[in-house]
């Protein structure tokens, strides 16, 4: 027991005693709650001069601590907040305590105890937390600074990010719960810094809302003041004489990343949307869904996309290209290897329209993602589509919904999971494989996961007429795969 005043040290005898203090964990005492119990006290004994000394010294033994001696040294500087140097005492401690003692729980920790006027003063004098080492932190920062609810404070926190791919994860998990109104609110308030634009925007991204935009209304004011955060527009049934300048208005505003243009009758009009589309530099997704578009269009397409350089998802769905539409679009594709997502549902496209698809996936590495739903191919369509995927390493995602594979095309799809290690999400409902398709594609996946290769983490499978003992059955075979009857 101490029997003397902490206040009759001296500074370096505190120094000292407090280094001793916390030295015991290190070598072993047996009452490890009580010696806790006074490296705290000690600790929150200290006077600014000496819990600088005391954070100075090298060999100070933090790695073998309890997170809360941690958390009290944090607490300690924080108490010194109005005192001058407090900036370069609160970074040495923050940097003292990462270099040695820093996880997820302790941080958990510190902002759980911390109350709105510790965490203002972190967000204010700090960002040494923000830095790329700490991105798995960021979530649980931005969170907290949601929770007092204090537009300012959290503006603040947001000024630490700066809206990047590796932020994206941290900034859709904080800002979840969030709709658009109070995303356009904190938008205003934010006003016309780039950068907080622009980490709005990130946080925004997971929504993948599609902003519709009445043409009869300034664009321009639209963007501006309605849906400033959007990154995908759609015109519904526009006026080809319009797209000029919706283009150059989009230009404006190089956040719109995606363009919807549905309904608008474009049946021979896409040499005059091309020429008007091509001034625009920031669109890299194209939806020309519901648009009559034939086979003539399709070798308009094809010579516009032979060209392309920036587009790198296309989406034709609800059309007539059918398999002589589909050769003039694939045609100009094989030349552009930039487009990795297809969406070619309610095509009218049959099995050889499928060998050309088939034959372009197999060139074209970059190819991530096709929906090909509501077409007319069998088994020998789907054979064309699988057999240029076996050895394909980039495609996540495959659907052939509302196409008549039967059991034949799922022995086709079995042998593709077989080989294919990096699909994650195939969707085979109303295909009509029955039971006996759902069991060949199951245990074909079962085979994969006994081989260390479960990648399919989602299978779709409603409106095949699979009875319940065959979905148990799945099920029990498929353990750790969200399968949809």
């Amino acid at each position: 027991m101490l029997n003397f005043s902490i206040k009759q040290l001296s500074t370096t005898a505190l120094t000292l005693l407090c280094l001793a203090t916390l030295s015991q964990a290190t070598y072993g005492m047996d009452n490890k709650g009580e010696n806790v119990s006074l490296k705290i006290q000690t600790i929150q004994k200290l006077g600014k001069e000496q819990f600088i000394k005391f954070i100075d010294q090298p060999s100070f033994p933090l790695k073998e601590q309890p997170i809360n001696v941690s958390i009290n040294l944090l607490n300690k500087a924080l108490s010194f907040k109005k005192e001058n140097e407090f900036c370069s005492l609160l970074n040495k401690t923050l940097g003292y305590v990462r270099k040695f003692n820093w996880n997820n729980d302790l941080f958990k920790n510190i902002l759980n105890n911390w109350d709105k006027e510790n965490f203002t003063t972190l967000i204010t004098h700090h960002s040494l937390i923000l830095n790329t080492e700490f991105i798995e932190f960021r979530d649980l920062l931005l969170k907290k600074a949601l929770f007092f609810n204090d537009d300012d404070l959290l503006i603040k926190t947001l000024h630490q990010f700066n809206g990047s791919d590796t932020e994206a994860p941290a900034l859709q998990s904080a800002f979840k719960p969030w709709d658009s109104q109070k995303f356009l609110e904190l938008w205003k308030k934010v006003g016309k810094v780039e950068k907080l634009q622009k980490v709005l925007r990130t946080a925004w991204g997971f929504k993948r809302e599609v902003y519709y935009y009445d043409p009869n209304r300034s664009l321009n004011d639209f963007l501006t003041n309605v849906a400033p955060f959007a990154t995908t527009i759609e015109c519904r049934s526009a006026k080809i004489e319009a797209i000029p300048g919706i283009m150059k208005i989009l230009n404006d505003h190089p956040h719109v990343s995606g363009f919807l243009l549905m309904g608008g009758r474009l049946r021979g009009s896409m040499e005059g949307f091309f020429k008007a589309f091509d001034e625009n530099k920031h669109v890299t997704g194209l939806r020309l869904s519901t648009n009559s578009i034939g086979v003539g269009d399709c070798e308009i397409i094809g010579n516009y996309l032979a060209k392309d350089t920036k587009l790198c998802r296309f989406d034709l769905t609800s059309n007539s290209i059918g398999d002589g539409g589909t050769k003039f679009l694939f045609e100009g594709l094989k030349k552009n290897s930039k487009i990795n997502t297809l969406f070619l549902s309610e095509n009218e496209i049959g099995n050889e329209g499928a060998k050309v698809i088939g034959e372009y996936i197999a060139g074209n590495k970059n190819f991530c993602k096709l929906l090909f739903e509501m077409n007319d191919i069998d088994a020998k369509g789907a054979k064309f589509i699988t057999d240029s995927l076996k050895d394909h390493s980039t495609f996540k995602m495959l659907s052939f919904r509302w196409n008549s594979l039967g059991v034949e095309g799922a022995k086709e799809i079995a042998e593709l999971l077989k080989n294919n290690k990096v699909i994650e999400k195939l969707d085979m409902q109303s295909t009509e494989i029955g039971n006996e398709g759902a069991l060949i594609i199951a245990k074909a996946l079962n085979e994969t996961f006994k081989d260390g290769h479960p990648s399919l983490r989602k299978l779709i499978l409603l409106c095949n007429a699979i009875d319940t003992n065959t979905q148990g059955i799945i099920k029990e075979m498929l353990p750790t795969v969200e399968v949809i009857f």
